[in-house]
């Protein structure tokens, strides 16, 4: 209710004290109150807002420049037609040769080794007893037939009594075994000294192409001349190998592959697999490190020998020396007991 509404009968009695308050106050002034408008809320739980204000009238755009007319493009010159070409002859089928014939090139080999452009260094093909080439079952083999067998060549020079060679062996074996049906032809060179070192090069390289003895040959009839292929290689010492690319004109890939083989196991497959796709590549498996390492590994090994050699001379010596001493003494002592005994006494140790 609101109090300045109210009449003077509805209004309670004023009593005394309220009555001398009231006579001493001022009249109060009429409160105005001026209703806000508000907008009506959205939903009876929704609290009424405060009216926004009105939103500012957009710019209007202005209009688009009109794109300039392009200037019409200059129509293409008719190319002249083409000339036709004359049709290409067919291919002559060539005629399937025979799985006894071991090549069709032999025909056009020379005696330079050369056969479709396959050669031979001159060191290998001067030097080496070729008349005496035979495969690992005895059969002879002439330079032409080598030479198209396999697109890789590795002369190996060995010899049976040599230890390097006995530990080379088991790797090219496994190479032969693996890579002989395709990729390497694998000759050996032998410089035995006795026929029984040859036997044992005859029953155990069949894989191999060598060079035969003859039947009446006691001693190596190829030793000068494996001596003098060797000395043209620049090689002066056992196991050797040298490998060849005859399709490269008789290039050599690598004059020391014994330096990447020696060193694997013959079980290691892999790593003789990349050096045999190296040397199919045209590149040698030989690297300038590879050859400075064994120069540092020998100098190494010499090195030490030098270096010990003095103080194992000195030692040999000085237990050598005390022994001869030893001995000079007790044969003096004996000595004079003989001649202090009597004649037909025998002597104390006796």
């Amino acid at each position: 209710m609101d109090p300045e509404r109210t009449t003077a009968a509805e209004r309670p009695p004023l009593t005394r004290s309220t009555a001398s308050s009231s006579a001493l106050m001022p009249p109060r002034a009429p409160k105005l109150s001026i209703p806000v408008p508000r907008s009506p809320p959205a939903s009876p739980h929704e609290s009424p807002t405060t009216p926004t204000t009105p939103r500012t009238p957009r710019t209007p755009r202005t209009p688009r420049t009109p794109k300039t007319p392009t200037t019409p493009t200059t129509p293409k010159t008719p190319t002249l037609p083409r000339t036709p070409t004359t049709p290409r002859t067919p291919r002559t089928p060539t005629t399937p040769r025979s799985l006894s014939e071991p090549d069709i090139r032999i025909a056009v080999a020379d005696d330079n080794g050369t056969t479709d452009g396959a050669r031979l260094p001159t060191a290998l093909r001067e030097h080496l007893p070729w008349d005496a080439l035979v495969d690992g079952y005895g059969t002879p083999v002439t330079k032409a037939v080598l030479l198209t067998s396999r697109p890789i060549l590795v002369f190996v020079f060995a010899a049976q009594w040599c230890d390097g060679c006995r530990d080379l062996m088991p790797v090219l074996d496994v190479l032969a075994d693996r890579h002989g049906a395709g990729d390497v032809s694998v000759v050996y060179a032998g410089y035995e000294a006795t026929r029984d070192e040859y036997a044992h090069v005859v029953a155990t390289k069949s894989k191999y192409y060598q060079f035969a003895w003859g039947d009446g040959d006691v001693a190596n009839p190829h030793r000068d001349a494996i001596r003098q292929t060797l000395r043209a290689l620049g090689k002066s010492t056992l196991p050797s190998v040298v490998v060849v690319d005859p399709r490269m004109k008789g290039a050599i890939l690598d004059d020391s592959a014994e330096l990447v083989l020696r060193p694997l196991a013959p079980t290691n497959t892999n790593a003789l697999a990349q050096i045999v796709k190296t040397w199919r590549s045209g590149r040698g498996a030989v690297t300038a490190w590879t050859k400075s390492k064994f120069w540092l590994e020998l100098g190494m090994v010499v090195t030490w020998t030098a270096l010990t050699l003095p103080f194992v001379t000195l030692f040999q010596w000085t237990t050598c020396g005390a022994g001869s001493r030893r001995g000079s003494t007790a044969s003096k002592e004996e000595e004079q007991d003989a001649a202090r005994r009597p004649v037909g006494q025998p002597s104390a140790g006796a």
